[in-house]
């Protein structure tokens, strides 16, 4: 049994996400902060614990993957983003400025980066049975992902607004950046191409598409800013689509 992109188990994998989410609402709407803090911690813990057992068979069990370690580290969005989240809950407590940037971060590129690799898994995952280590590992990690920054909104921990659009796209860009770096220095230490973020060469038909109009490392993907402004309005529309509504109806 394989997942293949859009047949119907990978349809119920992803119809799992908002059934969770919902779930999660139902049993936690009436609860303490603390309860639903312990709550997304768990779901932090579980996304950062299946990439360190993914990648810990990874190391162990592959001679490839062992010789070209610097190419395989968890350093892509979702990787990073796996270890960058309970930063990012710890600083909700830095003040409203601090939490707001830290958290539009996880709605808007966190979750739009989760939603990505769950609709779009790669051939190492649809290749394979869907009861192997590495097929459950990547869902559970990509999933979570995206689950975790709607909970922040479905719980009442964020509100997104107008202006974070661009502070996430801002973000976006000095991430990418700050990776292209980290290319070209594991590049040159491991003497073969690192391609975190893929700000190096195109690794799917979409990014294949900017490279061709701007075949440069790292600047074609200023293409993505296309797809990421419209994508992240759709995620600010429709975490505010009820209190827009409700304004509507007032006024």
């Amino acid at each position: 049994m394989h997942v293949q992109q859009f047949n119907w188990l990978h349809i119920i994998i992803l119809l799992s996400m908002p059934a969770f989410v919902a779930t999660s609402w139902f049993f936690l709407k009436d609860k303490s902060v603390k309860a639903k803090d312990r709550y997304m911690l768990i779901i932090m813990a579980v996304i950062s614990l299946a990439y360190l057992i993914a990648f810990t068979i990874d190391v162990t069990t592959s001679p490839q993957h062992r010789a070209r370690i610097l190419a395989n580290l968890p350093l892509h969005l979702c990787g990073i983003n796996s270890f960058l989240y309970p930063l990012c809950f710890a600083l909700r407590k830095k003040g409203e400025r601090v939490k707001r940037v830290a958290f539009s971060y996880m709605y808007f590129v966190g979750a739009a980066g989760g939603l990505l690799g769950a609709l779009m898994p790669p051939s190492g995952v649809t290749e394979v049975t869907v009861f192997t280590y590495n097929v459950i590992a990547y869902f559970i990690r990509h999933n979570f992902i995206f689950i975790l920054p709607v909970m922040l909104v479905v719980l009442g921990y964020y509100k997104p607004r107008v202006k974070d659009v661009p502070i996430s796209s801002v973000v976006l860009i000095g991430l990418m950046g700050i990776m292209h770096i980290v290319n070209l220095a594991f590049s040159a230490i491991g003497g073969y191409v690192v391609n975190y973020f893929y700000t190096r060469e195109p690794d799917n038909f979409i990014l294949e598409i900017f490279w061709e109009y701007i075949p440069y490392e790292f600047f074609y993907m200023f293409g993505l800013l296309a797809i990421a402004v419209p994508v992240f309005t759709v995620f600010y529309l429709s975490a505010r689509a009820p209190d827009l509504i409700k304004k509507r109806e007032t006024s």
